[in-house]
């Protein structure tokens, strides 16, 4: 007879700070979170670092050069209009007008990275991807991040200052991990509520992955597997 497992399920969630569908599936989730917890089942999410541009300069780019010559003009109008009006059906107000340059976001992980385990890291997040998606803030100001995040948690400013001079080695280890896991395109959502991990990866042989900005009813349904997956 197998017992259910009573362990949380962990979704671990990659993303990068200046990719808009990470925003969308970020709020997409909280759906999700919410018909779990009200079924009894604990989720504890974390977020997982990935660079879309590992290798932009320290200073940013210009966003519109930046992605017109990754994407072509027609197919970034394309995107942004899609993405405007799924972000308006869940409470985004994209304003991709308003942005100025896309920041190397290396430090704004590394900032994250120092909330791994407390609550107030979704938070922090979501207030990142909200200065940069719908105020148009310049992440590159580390003045900017600061005030964002030291709004967002109520901490004081130089105790935000303090998080940012943390040490990158965790940070360079959970990149590394991504690549090894094949991590090359976000959201990715990986569930997992089996108990005997991989001591590098820290998943079990249950894990479930899923990617892209799904909807909440999809990552239900992905939470679940995780749990039947254990269970099996």
């Amino acid at each position: 007879m197998t017992v259910p497992t009573v362990t949380p399920v962990r979704l671990d969630v990659w993303a990068d700070v200046v990719c808009p569908w990470c925003f969308l599936g970020t709020v997409q989730l909280q759906p999700a979170l919410d018909a779990a917890a009200a079924d009894g089942i604990d989720v504890v999410v974390r977020h997982r670092p990935f660079q879309l541009n590992p290798a932009q300069p320290l200073e940013g780019v210009d966003v519109e050069e930046h992605l017109v010559a990754a994407m072509g003009h027609e197919a970034l109008e394309e995107s942004r209009r899609r993405l405007e009006a799924l972000g308006a059906a869940v409470g985004i107000a994209f304003d991709f007008a308003a942005q100025k340059r896309s920041p190397n976001t290396r430090d704004l992980h590394l900032l994250l990275s120092t909330y791994d385990g407390d609550t107030r890291q979704r938070g922090v997040l979501l207030a990142l991807y909200s200065a940069y998606f719908e105020q148009g803030r310049d992440l590159v100001d580390r003045g900017v991040v600061v005030h964002v995040v030291s709004t967002a948690t109520g901490e004081l400013p130089d105790e935000v200052e303090e998080r940012l001079a943390a040490p990158g080695d965790a940070l360079d280890a959970d990149l590394q991990l991504g690549r090894e896991l094949g991590v090359s395109g976000v959201p990715t959502f990986v569930a997992d509520a089996g108990t005997d991990l991989d001591p590098v990866a820290g998943l079990s042989a249950a894990a479930v992955a899923m990617s892209g900005a799904q909807p909440a009813e999809a990552l239900g349904h992905l939470i679940a597997e995780a749990r039947r997956a254990a269970n099996s």
